[in-house]
């Protein structure tokens, strides 16, 4: 399982936030993993509204996030289901 305190996969990409953006992502991340009564469907919305907060902290941050930190986050919540797949594609 991965844990809350893996990086995001590119080195560095995380000092690229500021500690706001930062405490938004370790918070979004922990939700992800720990919250025994979130569904598929909330863990998505919360990785979209995530992207939504720190394009209004910051408009350079929003192609960090996209390149880098959403896949990240999908592919936790991917994890945490068992669904095997992309967390570049979209889920329908």
């Amino acid at each position: 399982m991965t844990s809350l305190t893996e990086p995001v996969r590119e080195p560095g990409i995380t000092e690229l936030l500021d500690a706001r953006s930062r405490l938004m992502l370790a918070v979004t991340r922990d939700l992800l993993l720990r919250d025994p009564e979130l569904t598929l469907c909330e863990g998505l919305r919360l990785i979209d509204a995530m992207g939504t907060a720190l394009g209004r902290v910051d408009s350079g941050e929003l192609d960090v996030f996209e390149e880098y930190i959403r896949p990240h986050l999908r592919s936790l919540l991917l994890g945490r289901f068992g669904i095997a797949g992309d967390p570049h594609r979209e889920i329908n």
